[in-house]
């Protein structure tokens, strides 16, 4: 799965037996928790920062989350899905 949107939360999450890096991730119709395993600090990303993250989606705690997933970081402000069926009416 491949999803374009903005992060709104970022938290470094530890313990005996997690360590990792974790950011919601809004797309305008829903949000997915994206987390990096093993890591304190991942370039780039910071509340507010537009991103298209991909990877394999599950579900922890009742939430959608992606696992150490390929990102780019994007300049611009992502299209929301609602924006996008808009424009094709």
């Amino acid at each position: 799965m491949t999803l374009t949107g903005r992060v709104r939360t970022v938290l470094t999450c530890g313990g005996e037996d997690f360590l990792g890096l974790t950011a919601e991730v809004f797309d305008g119709t829903g949000a997915v928790e994206v987390c990096w395993l093993g890591r304190r600090i991942v370039p780039g990303i910071d509340t507010g920062r537009c991103l298209r993250v991909t990877g394999r989606v599950g579900v922890r705690h009742g939430h959608k989350i992606m696992f150490n997933p390929r990102y780019e970081l994007l300049d611009e402000q992502p299209r929301t899905a609602v924006e996008e069926s808009r424009d094709r009416v």
